[in-house]
């Protein structure tokens, strides 16, 4: 069965390329239906409609377009590359002064600004007195390091959003997933993050079940809008997938094709074994070499395990399909604090022999010590731990 993550690349002209197979069943006009075709009676021949413009699909420019941007697979005109056609976009806000709009005159989620008067600039602010004590935790503790791997094309890298599991919501962590690109690969940009079974290994994307924040307004594509998070702060903290874009795709960069967004909540993962995110350029040049991927939200103190596939052009133009795109299978990661902090001290501990004297310990950072002399001193390591994470 022809697979829909495969009827996307093929849409782009990405995947690999392969020629079609000798015989198989012909439809009344002698088109071979195994190999995509069907008959086009504008040309009168039989084309496959995603790489040839067919006049019997579409009524002008901007109907062939429309339908591109609502997913039917149809190749349009050359002639319509410059035709603009504004998303059909349904706001869930209300704007007094109407909506902003993109560098294509076409309306987006964010609300004009009104003309204010400022007052006149203050007085500086005189520098605070210095305190007194010992300084106060920096907010990188819990910094998750980053690890190389084995990977030709790309590895994962997790950052948490959140601060030690601190300033999101209330009992979660909240992390972000990119892949960083491996340095002198010629690598142009990642285009599709995708999920398939037609491999001979087992290639499924799997998202970990997330927290789904109310009132985010089906954030689960491409981020959530600052207008969105100035309306509902806690939509800050909701769970995407995406390809760099982090804004809520306000200029519909991005789309999906294959994923049952309603199966993902807290409790169940999304495994995409026939589905994809894909860039709508696929041509896109990404000048960053860490491309975020995702945004995960989940109880603080779990550990949850995810994988993707990841497909994308070269900077070289080779002239064939098949040179022109690599792709890099089963990029496993892990949302998980780290064991230890930089200092090589358990998050979880609460009592740390330094290896001299004892020391009581507040989210990694030393508190008071005992104050012995020793005149040799032993292995640290710590000797109470908290229950908690």
């Amino acid at each position: 069965m022809l697979k829909i993550v495969f009827a996307l690349f093929n849409l782009f002209q990405l995947s690999i390329s392969q020629s079609p197979a000798v015989g198989g069943q012909l439809d009344t006009h002698n088109c071979l239906i195994g190999g995509g075709y069907t008959w086009c009676e504008s040309s009168q021949g039989c084309i496959r409609q995603w790489l040839d413009p067919c006049h019997d699909n579409y009524l002008d420019c901007g109907d062939c377009l429309k339908k591109q941007r609502n997913g039917i697979n149809i190749a349009c005109p050359s002639e319509c590359d410059n035709t603009i056609i504004c998303p059909e976009v349904m706001c869930a806000m209300y704007c007094e002064n109407g909506f902003q709009r993109d560098k294509k005159n076409c309306d987006i989620c964010i609300c004009n600004e009104p003309l204010i008067v400022t007052d006149p600039i203050p007085d500086p602010i005189p520098d605070p007195i210095p305190a007194i004590g010992p300084p106060m935790p920096t907010p990188d503790n819990c910094d998750i390091p980053y690890q190389e791997c084995n990977n030709l094309y790309a590895c994962p890298k997790v950052t948490e959003v959140t601060q030690c599991s601190d300033g999101g919501l209330d009992g979660y962590t909240t992390y972000r997933l990119s892949v960083v690109l491996k340095p002198n690969m010629n690598i142009k940009n990642v285009y599709a993050i995708y999920g398939s079974e037609d491999s001979q290994e087992n290639t499924h994307m799997l998202i970990p079940g997330s927290k789904q924040i109310e009132n985010a307004f089906g954030s689960n594509l491409g981020g959530v809008s600052d207008s969105i998070i100035n309306i509902n702060p806690d939509s800050a903290f909701d769970s995407w997938i995406t390809i760099g874009i982090t804004d809520g795709n306000i200029y519909n960069d991005i789309n999906s094709i294959g994923i049952d967004y309603g199966d993902w909540d807290e409790l169940h993962d999304l495994d995409v074994d026939n589905g994809a995110v894909f860039l709508m350029d696929p041509d896109t040049l990404m000048v960053n070499k860490e491309i975020i991927v995702g945004q995960f939200t989940i109880r603080s103190g779990s550990t949850k395990r995810g994988k993707i596939n990841i497909q994308g052009k070269f900077l070289t133009n080779y002239g064939n399909v098949a040179d022109n795109s690599w792709k890099q299978e089963n990029i496993e990661f892990v949302l998980n604090q780290p064991n230890t902090l930089s200092n090589g001290i358990p998050i979880n501990c609460e009592t740390w022999y330094d290896g001299c004297n004892t020391c009581r310990v507040s989210n990694g950072i030393l508190g008071a010590c005992t104050r012995m002399m020793c005149f040799m001193e032993d292995r640290p390591h710590c000797i109470g731990f908290n229950s908690g994470h």
